[in-house]
């Protein structure tokens, strides 16, 4: 456990000396009835994106964690299908489509509704049923 956690404190101490930017390897895909070409396999982004990034999944699990503690409270009916850990899927998924773009989803979707712009305290209203929720 002390390993895994000097690890990821050289990682974001390494993190933080960062170039203005980082040019990321991607790996090869095998794919069926595609051009490989057209797949990259290089990505660039900047410390201030990664930081972005990480700050937006931050605040996610955060309001999951709170959501979390209301469903344990029996303040919201029905099912809660919380998306701890699966932050970066809305998170990324918003850093590689525009406010223009329409999403679809069915459950786990509470970081994609912070991500294109929705309070926490309305997500949490509409997960209570009242009329301040985010729904209409």
């Amino acid at each position: 456990m002390l390993t895994v956690a000097l690890r990821r404190m050289s990682f974001m101490q390494s993190a933080a000396r960062f170039a203005s930017t980082v040019e990321v390897k991607l790996p090869q895909y095998e794919v069926f009835n595609l051009d490989k070409s057209v797949l990259p396999t290089k990505a660039t982004t900047t410390r201030d994106e990664l930081l972005k990034c990480y700050h937006e999944m931050n605040f996610q699990r955060r309001v999951e964690i709170m959501c979390d503690e209301i469903y344990k409270k029996k303040e919201v009916r029905g099912f809660c299908h919380l998306m701890d850990g699966q932050e970066a899927v809305s998170v990324g998924v918003e850093a590689g489509i525009t406010k223009e773009d329409h999403i679809i989803t069915a459950y786990r979707c509470h970081g994609m509704l912070l991500g294109r712009g929705e309070t926490a305290a309305r997500l949490i209203a509409e997960m209570m049923g009242k009329a301040t929720g985010a729904s209409k």
